[in-house]
This record gives C-alpha cells, structure tokens and sequence, in this order.
C-alpha cells in the first residue's frame, strides 16, 4: 500500500474511482445489469447510489483525504521533533529520530496488520453476501432481493453472466472494506504508538509541554491538522450510513423516502416517533447495513482513544505537574521577594491555566466529536434525527459565542 499511498491524495483517490468506474460501471453495461427498470424504481447497478455513487466517487474521496492524513502525519512528526518547537525531546535535545522511531515500531507489526485487515474485509463481505450467495447456489424460492444481483430471475439475462458480475462486485467490495480497515487501524496504530512513547518510561523520549505557545495548546497544534481532518472525514461516512439507512427504509419499508423524512421532521410528533418501534423500520436493515452499522462505531473509537483517553490524561498530567511545580516556585520567590521571578511564574501559570488539552482546540475537538456521535446514533435510531439535529445546534451556538468571548489570557 505504501507505493500507492506516496501517489498523494488527489491522485490516489481520482485513480481509485477510475478503476472503480472500470471494475463496476462498464463490466455492468456489458453484462446487461446497469439498468433493470421495475414499476416505479430501476434496481439497476448504476441506479443504485450505494454502489454506482459511493464506490465511483464517495469512498475514493474519503481514501484520498486518509491519504492526506497520513502526510500530516508526518508533517506534524517533524514540526514536534524540530529545533523551533523543540516539544517532543531525547535526552533533553530534539529528538530527531522519534519519526524513525514510529516508522520502525509500525513496520514490526506491519504483516500481522495487513491480514488482520484482509481477514476483517473477507469476513464482512461474507457476511454481506451470505444470503444471495446461498439462493444463487440452491436457486429455491423467491429471490432475497429482486435487483441487478438477481436479474437472471426474470430471463433478461444469462444466469453465469449474472453470478460473474456478482462475484467481481463483491470482490470489489471485499477490497474497499479491506483498504478502510487498512486506513482507520494504521490511523488508531500510530497514535497508541505515538502516545506510548512519550509515556514508556523505558523510552528516552518525553514531552516538553511549550509553555508560550499562542495557540494555548502546548505546542501539539500539529496534532491538531490531521485530528480534524479525520473527523471530517468520519463524519462523512457516517452521513454515507445515515443515508443508506434511509434509502432503505423507502425501499424496503412501510414508508416512502419522503414520507418517512416528513414524519420524521413532524414536530407535533417528535416524542411518539421517539417511543414508536414502527419508526426504527428494524426489518428494512439488510446484513450489508448491520456490517456498516457495526464498523461505523470503529472509526469513531479511533477518533475518541487519543484525545479522550490517552493524550488527554498524559499531557493533563504533565500540565498539572508543572501547574503544581510553578505554584510551588512562586511560594519561594514570594518569600525571597524577588518580584521579577514571581511575576514570570505566576505569567507561566496563567498560561498553564488557559491552555487547551485537545491538540486541535477544545472547543472543535468537542464540537466535532459530539457531531460524529450525534450522527451515529441518527443511523442506528433516525427517530432520533431531529433531537440531535436540534441538540447540535445548541452545542454549535454556545461553543461559537464562547470563542467570541474576549480572550483571558495573560500578556
């Protein structure tokens, strides 16, 4: 993956939908399967968003913006290590093999992580596959779904040149679900493994926290760049689920889209539908929903483990640490009346005191965080959709007039 990955982002993902394009879109005009016209709909695979659209064009652009992730990565490697930041240190100089480090560290598990990724990818397609793999094979009783997966049922066309077709769709399938695993794991991998090596004790690297930093975030704001763009992105692809799910639901269920969008939004009935079981629509799920349902809550772990559970801790430790060391030092100053000393320290504790423990900034790190949550939930519980809608903006507004509020901060 590494060649392709050192294509860039724009190049990566513009490739990626080509052969997409290629692999999906022309082998199903050939067959036959790109439109097969039903009373009021077209199951045909270039009618159907969630593969014509999301393999051509959504999921090619998501893996372009990983891609760029990753050279943020590094950027932001360099920048910490650098004798201008000076935060990340070795022996008390910057540690300009900490990115060697990482490197390293990641190659040593590299085999085990690329079939951990191709047996999760294989699964998942299995899973989603299951049911019309079982009726192509015994080909008994009613199709589980009349599409393009199962057009040969009405004679349109032949039954091999369908289970062709079928069998590369799926292949596809297979490796975009193993190249989404391949980027959200290394993502989750690098900063458990960026966040140990600061807090190993066997290592020799530490944090030295920048104090001045005009950010107020101790100088992780490279940190920051990469974070944000992985909410987005998360972000993304759980609107991609949430409207899967709806698609479903005026496909399969007791509502056309548009009816179920209307009783959803009805504001005389925002806590009956909440309570009602009819609105969840549970049966309209198919196993390729409950898969992405599921994996969904992976890439929202990832984006909460670092900045949640593990940076947070460590550099709120180290803040408290030199919070409590300054504190002490302005007692004695104090006591030596030396005014100059004492100014400065209790400038520096001010600066503790202010600085944010998100690498992207508090307020976007909540902000993004509480969306990508609010936007999970409305996939597994549409009922749900106009509380969070609501719940969101009430969050936005009050973090956008906090940032309005005249800064604290000590000169």
């Amino acid at each position: 993956m590494s060649r392709f990955i050192d294509w860039g982002p724009v190049a990566f993902g513009v490739r990626l939908g080509i052969a997409a394009a290629v692999l999906l879109l022309l082998p199903a005009a050939i067959v036959g399967v790109h439109s097969f016209p039903l009373p009021g709909d077209d199951r045909g695979l270039w009618f159907e968003p969630n593969w014509s659209l999301v393999y051509v064009i959504v999921f090619p652009s998501l893996f372009g913006g990983l891609v760029h992730i990753i050279s943020l990565m590094r950027n932001a490697l360099r920048l910490l290590t650098s004798d201008a930041v000076r935060v990340i240190l070795r022996d008390g100089e910057p540690a300009a093999d900490f990115e060697a480090y990482i490197a390293k560290r990641m190659a040593a598990g590299a085999t085990r992580f690329r079939w951990l990724c191709i047996s999760l990818a294989i699964i998942l397609t299995a899973v989603h596959g299951a049911t019309l793999a079982r009726f192509l094979i015994t080909r008994e009783g009613m199709p589980p779904v009349l599409d393009w997966t199962t057009e040969f049922t009405t004679g349109r066309i032949p039954f091999r040149a369908n289970v062709a077709f079928d069998l590369l769709a799926y292949s596809v399938e297979c490796f975009v679900i193993f190249v989404g695993f391949f980027f959200v794991l290394k993502f989750w991998f690098f900063l458990n493994i960026f966040s140990r090596a600061l807090r190993d004790e066997s290592t020799d690297y530490t944090f030295n926290p920048l104090i001045n930093d005009p950010d107020q975030r101790l100088g992780l704001r490279p940190l920051g760049d990469f974070m944000n763009l992985y909410l987005f992105l998360v972000i993304v692809f759980e609107a991609y689920v949430l409207s899967r799910r709806l698609q479903l639901v005026g496909k399969s269920g007791d509502f056309t889209l548009s009816g179920y969008v209307t009783a959803l939004a009805d504001r005389a009935h925002l806590l009956g539908n909440a309570l009602s079981e009819r609105m969840y629509q549970w049966h309209t799920i198919d196993a390729g929903l409950w898969a992405l349902l599921i994996f969904m809550t992976l890439p929202l772990i990832v984006a909460a483990y670092f900045p949640l559970w593990t940076l947070r801790r460590y550099v709120g430790k180290r803040r408290l640490d030199l919070w409590e060391e300054s504190v002490r030092d302005h007692d004695e100053a104090v006591k030596r009346e030396d005014d100059i000393e004492a100014a400065r320290l209790w400038k520096k504790m001010s600066q503790l005191k202010s600085t944010q423990l998100w690498p992207n900034g508090d307020s976007e790190g909540w902000l993004l965080l509480s969306g990508s949550v609010a936007i999970s939930i409305a996939a597994w519980a549409p009922p749900f959709c106009a509380w969070l809608i609501g719940l969101a903006a009430t969050i936005g507004a009050g973090k956008l007039l906090g940032s309005l509020k005249p800064s604290r901060r000590s000169d």
